[in-house]
């Protein structure tokens, strides 16, 4: 989903996606798992290249917004403001998800209403985008959906799972809540030692996970404030 910030914004994505077909050496995955899809940015770029996805977040909103999109759900070209303060206390929906991410301000959810502003429309930037997305989501063959998912729920891939997670970076505002970093890259080792091919996207990593790739990403979205520099990895385990 293309909004202010994100990896589809910064093109980022392409790369990244790139970044793990080149690493895995092929260009067709067998069985490819996502627990932090979000914006489907990279899902997006993978999905003509996997033969089966799972594609789960903790956001509910948005996992139905991509299995919609991937049915061919029709995005509104324009959200008033009125609506969009009715959807942020609404149950969970495509048009929930797209107000929550796509007409908020730099993607955050219901982080604040984002009207058009000459040469940004950020509605139908939203809107063009997901219809791409839901047009390349069809190309995988099979995609299981995982609404509401916790991290910490999923059981261990099976060896050979390509898994990429682009979990709330650590020292970052994350999803509302408090996410156990420590946990996180725990599980990680341990799915990587069990036969997962697992890639990180953070900024830094524990002992033993390697930098395949990096770019470097404004770690602020305001005009009024210094737009620091932070260097993005992805990170790949090697134990």
């Amino acid at each position: 989903m293309h909004y202010q910030g994100g990896k589809a914004y910064s093109g980022i994505s392409r790369r990244i996606a790139a970044a793990i077909l080149e690493a895995e050496r092929t260009d067709r995955i067998g069985r490819y798992l996502e627990p932090f899809v979000g914006s489907a940015a990279i899902a997006e770029r993978l999905a003509p290249h996997c033969d089966v996805m799972s594609l789960g977040d903790s956001r509910a909103d948005m996992v139905i917004l991509w299995r919609e999109a991937r049915a061919g759900w029709d995005p509104p070209p324009s959200m008033s403001r009125a609506w969009y303060e009715h959807l942020r206390h609404a149950e969970p929906s495509p048009e929930r998800a797209f107000a929550g991410a796509a007409m908020s301000f730099g993607g955050k959810w219901f982080g604040g209403y984002s009207p058009p502003r000459p040469p940004n429309d950020f509605a139908r930037a939203g809107r063009n985008s997901i219809l791409r997305a839901g047009r390349a989501l069809a190309q995988c063959p099979r995609i299981y959906w995982h609404p509401g998912a916790c991290f910490f729920d999923y059981a261990t891939p099976p060896p050979g799972t390509v898994v990429y997670l682009d979990p709330p970076y650590s020292g970052t505002t994350g999803y509302g809540s408090t996410f156990d970093h420590d946990r996180f890259w725990k599980v990680c080792r341990e799915w990587s030692e069990a036969g997962a091919h697992l890639y990180v996207s953070e900024y830094e990593a524990p002992a033993g996970w390697v930098s395949i790739w990096t770019a470097e990403k404004r770690s602020t979205l305001s005009k009024s404030e210094n737009r620091r520099i932070a260097v993005e990895h992805l990170f790949a385990y090697l134990g």
